[in-house]
């Protein structure tokens, strides 16, 4: 079931519609990086190659923002503290304990009851 997670989230994310080469990290390079839609850079690196929630969702679960689940929704929130070692298709059973805590985090800030969180949790994850 799809539920639109970032459609209307806590976390308000926008969606990423162009790329635009932003100064790179020392020596001179360049780099692309996502631009929202009001210009600012989207610099939130979600491991894979993906930058910016757009990319990491349809990266991850071939899927746009607003059609995650809560269970993908949450495990590409646990992939912010560090994206290279909860990379799910990398280190599946870190992502997944990752996961289980940003479940239960959501359940004591009251976004979530016990029981939508352990169903988010035990539902099958579309790894692409």
């Amino acid at each position: 079931m799809k539920s639109g997670v970032f459609q209307d989230s806590l976390l308000s994310l926008r969606p990423v519609p162009d790329l635009r080469a932003a100064p790179g990290f020392g020596r001179g390079r360049t780099v692309l990086t996502p631009i929202d839609h009001d210009g600012r850079r989207n610099v939130v690196y979600y491991g894979n190659g993906s930058w910016g929630v757009q990319q990491a969702s349809e990266g991850y679960f071939n899927t746009a923002p607003s059609h995650l689940t809560w269970g993908e929704a949450s495990m590409l929130a646990g992939l912010l503290q560090a994206p290279s070692a909860y990379d799910p298709l990398e280190h599946y059973t870190l992502a997944r304990e990752r996961q289980r805590h940003v479940l239960s985090q959501l359940v004591v800030n009251h976004y979530l009851t016990r029981a939508e969180a352990t169903t988010a949790f035990n539902a099958r994850l579309p790894l692409s």
